[in-house]
């Protein structure tokens, strides 16, 4: 499980000390308090122009997880699936997938 805090979180310290952006404390706490849990969600801090700031949770069914992937250990078993069944990217996936249940 991949979680950011605070304390593992060096990017977020950087910009809450810059000063760039303007945040309440609640905002702060907020930005501090997003997660990730890697494959089942991940939260996000949405800053609208009319400043009604949120934090939401993305959660993506596993399919569009493997699709949209950024983590090497996820698109290695996605070309080695591929490679070694001789299968497309979305054949790849729901393979995965099935393998998993």
């Amino acid at each position: 499980m991949e979680n950011s805090d605070e304390a593992n979180c060096p990017s977020l310290n950087s910009m809450l000390q810059s000063k760039v952006f303007s945040f309440s404390r609640i905002e702060e706490m907020m930005l501090k308090q997003m997660r990730t849990r890697k494959g089942e969600y991940s939260e996000f801090f949405l800053m609208s122009p009319d400043d009604e700031n949120q934090l939401f949770r993305l959660v993506m069914p596993r399919y569009f997880y493997y699709l949209t992937t950024s983590d090497a250990r996820d698109k290695e078993k996605i070309a080695k699936t591929m490679n070694s069944l001789g299968l497309v990217k979305s054949d790849a996936i729901r393979e995965i997938i099935k393998n998993e249940i």
